[in-house]
């Protein structure tokens, strides 16, 4: 987005610097995103109770992390949980991709 003014956004393309303008009653302007860990960090000054209680680790993912899309959070949240407990030398690189369409 280059410019909102009476009513039109305009767009810039990435690559070509191409303006295009649209029509925009409104816009909502999504800022900066820091992670926001406050939770890890009060846990993390709590270790040693952590480990006098049996919690051997405490991990930050999703928007702990880094944030991100809806998306991003849910891929964080079920990597972590396939890898729960997993010796490191049993993690191994994995992508996900998609399925073959059959036509």
């Amino acid at each position: 987005m280059t410019a909102f003014a009476n009513g039109t956004v305009t767009l810039a393309n990435q690559f070509t610097n191409a303006e295009t303008p649209l029509p925009c009653a409104s816009l909502v302007i999504v800022g900066t995103r820091f992670a926001n860990d406050t939770l890890y960090a009060e846990l993390m000054a709590r270790e040693p109770r952590l480990n006098d209680a049996g919690i051997k680790s405490v991990t930050r993912i999703g928007d702990a992390l880094a944030p991100g899309a809806i998306v991003h959070a849910v891929y964080s949240g079920r990597r972590h949980a396939e890898e729960l407990d997993a010796e490191p030398a049993a993690l191994r690189y994995r992508r996900d991709a998609p399925l073959p369409r059959h036509t």
